[in-house]
């Protein structure tokens, strides 16, 4: 999921639109993503899935988010203003990243393992579906690593990274037959809120 973690129509000779995220977070979309790193004690005050420290409350994290998409020889440069909501006691992940260049909108849906070190993972509605794993402590992940596959037999191996600064992403796009199509490598670099919506009411739509 970076992550956590936003893949990319796979089928296309030009790849638009990431997803992991992996986003980021995804999953920890992460994703890609993903990658909740804060958090304190549940409102609840229950505990963890294992019986031990309470579960953090629901937090979000934005991110403006740089991409480079490499493809058939040609190298394409995309950036993304990135939502992500997290809440443990639900157990999701929910990723939107939107196009700077257009407002297209990639959602990712992630859900959580109750041990809070595995997940699946839906994109745009079913267009992505798969499953990955954490690295790290449960909801303060330090990375984590998917595999997404389409409805065509396309699919999208994603490794996301927590760093000091949001999140890094690197995915890369096979064909059924296993050859690879093209590479995305993003940096998602954390903001606050209020800059991430001026970056969405600057979108035009």
């Amino acid at each position: 999921m970076i992550l956590l973690f936003a893949l990319l129509a796979c089928a296309s000779d030009k790849p638009s639109d990431p997803a992991d995220g992996d986003e980021t977070v995804d999953g920890g979309e992460g994703s890609d993503g993903g990658e909740g790193s804060d958090g304190g004690e549940g409102s609840d005050g229950g505990e963890g899935s294992d019986g031990g420290d309470p579960l953090p409350d629901a937090w979000v994290e934005h991110y403006q988010a740089d991409s480079v998409i490499e493809a058939g020889g040609f190298r394409f440069e995309e950036s993304y203003w990135v939502r992500r909501a997290l809440d443990p006691a639900l157990g999701t992940i929910d990723e939107e990243f939107v196009a700077t260049a257009d407002g297209t909108l990639t959602q990712t849906d992630i859900v959580v393992s109750s041990d809070a070190m595995r997940f699946t993972l839906t994109i745009n509605g079913g267009e992505y579906e798969g499953e990955g794993t954490f690295v790290g402590d449960p909801w303060a992940w330090s990375g984590w690593s998917s595999v997404s596959t389409a409805s065509d037999g396309t699919w999208v191996s994603s490794e996301d990274t927590v760093t000091s600064t949001g999140l890094e992403s690197h995915k890369i796009c096979h064909s059924a037959e296993g050859v690879e199509e093209w590479t995305l490598d993003e940096v998602l670099t954390a903001v606050d809120e209020a800059t991430w919506q001026a970056g969405i009411d600057s979108i035009a739509r």
